[in-house]
């Protein structure tokens, strides 16, 4: 993903901060959305989830919306 701005342009890579371009002084983080194995797709209905293992993490068992692919799986937030 590329930001660009009138005189910055940047390569983001997930975790990584924004530049502050003067809008916030808020640091902003950008992180991926979880994708279907499958498919690819991003419309996922989440059926059933643990919110905290113990070390912060939570686990999901979604299942894909799109109607073509309907995989199911686990995703794990760390």
């Amino acid at each position: 993903m590329k930001l660009t701005t009138e005189s910055i342009t940047t390569e983001l890579k997930p975790g990584d901060r924004l530049p502050n371009l003067g809008a916030s002084r808020l640091p902003v983080y950008l992180y991926p959305r979880p994708r279907c194995p499958e498919c690819g797709g991003t419309r996922l209905n989440k059926y059933r989830s643990l919110a905290d293992q113990g070390d912060g993490s939570a686990l999901w068992w979604v299942k894909c919306a799109d109607d073509d692919c309907a995989a199911k799986f686990k995703v794990l937030l760390e």
